[in-house]
């Protein structure tokens, strides 16, 4: 997931960075389910991000985002949004 910033929890994150986090997911994405239509992708990551910006604030996110990356795997927070949003590929 790319990193970007977010508003308060609860509150919609800003345009710029909620098209910064689409765009990176959806390229994302498109590695993994290379089959799936643009629309799917991008209703995949739509709601993937509704569900993060539902759930977390700008430094709640950075910390999970940070946490991937020094893991090296996605903490479950953010594979939780990931299978909840699962269905929207096809």
């Amino acid at each position: 997931m790319a990193l970007c910033l977010l508003s308060a929890c609860g509150a919609r994150w800003p345009e710029e960075n909620r098209t910064a986090f689409t765009r990176s997911c959806v390229a994302t994405a498109r590695k993994t389910r290379p089959a799936a239509s643009e629309e799917s992708l991008v209703a995949y990551c739509d709601c993937t991000a509704e569900y993060l910006e539902a759930r977390y604030s700008l430094e709640e996110f950075t910390a999970l985002e940070a946490q991937s990356v020094r893991e090296n795997k996605p903490p479950m927070e953010i594979v939780r949004a990931v299978e909840d949003c699962a269905d929207r590929l096809r």
